[in-house]
């Protein structure tokens, strides 16, 4: 059976978080097959992928005290840590009718470059506005 899958890749200009973009795919297999596929793809698909801005609500100050659209480096790693970097591209998975969790991988791009140090592989229910929004569904059938 098929199943939607995703390359994710979040964008920095320096150590700043500016946009997301992804490349959604319908394939079969295994996850492990899936997950082999997507990497396979990630260089081919940063040429392809539809990108996306950062919301406006989050806002860095930069070293001459401005202030711009973005997410910091170190905050990011922040919301990897603790499960909640979904928040950033939950709006790909609401415009692409993505399953409950879809299976994705995420890479990042500096500066216009693919930087890939480690694969790392999380078997984790990231937390984000799906995972309260059907929180809310299920406290309002109650």
């Amino acid at each position: 059976m098929k199943e939607k899958v995703y390359n994710i890749f979040v964008i920095f200009e320096d150590e700043i978080l500016v946009k997301t973009g992804y490349v959604m795919h319908e394939i079969a297999g295994t996850d492990e097959e899936k997950i082999e596929f997507l990497h396979a793809k990630v260089f081919v698909d940063k040429d392809n992928m539809v990108v996306n801005g950062i919301s406006e609500s989050y806002k860095i100050t930069d070293k001459h005290g401005g202030q711009r659209t973005g997410i910091s480096l170190d905050s990011y790693n922040s919301m990897l840590f603790n499960g909640t970097s979904g928040v950033i591209t939950e709006n790909i998975f609401q415009k692409t009718d993505a399953p409950e969790n879809p299976l994705t991988i995420s890479t990042a791009i500096v500066n216009g470059e693919v930087k890939i140090d480690e694969t790392r592989t999380f078997k984790t229910n990231p937390i984000g506005p799906q995972s309260i929004l059907s929180l809310r569904k299920f406290q309002n059938t109650i």
